[in-house]
Order: structure tokens, then C-alpha cells, then sequence
């Protein structure tokens, strides 16, 4: 049972980390892109 436990959590790992990634860079994103938006508001 660990065996396979440890084969599925190897599988799974590099799809989840790089999905987190993307999550993490794309909401990065947006907020940048609301800072920008607000300040060509302000200016």
C-alpha cells in the first residue's frame, strides 16, 4: 500500500506544484494589472 501511495504522490506532485504555480503567477498578475488600472485613474 505506501508503495503505491508512493508512486501516486509522484505522479501527482509535479502536476499540483505546477499548477499552485500558475495560481500563485496568475493572481500576481491581476493584482499588478489592478495597480496599473488605478493609476492611470489617478493620474
Amino acid at each position: 500500500m505506501s508503495r503505491a501511495g508512493r508512486r501516486l504522490r509522484r505522479a501527482v506532485n509535479p502536476a499540483s506544484t505546477g499548477l499552485s504555480g500558475w495560481w500563485c503567477t496568475s493572481a500576481l498578475r491581476r493584482e499588478l494589472l489592478r495597480r496599473q488600472e488605478r493609476r492611470r485613474r489617478r493620474g
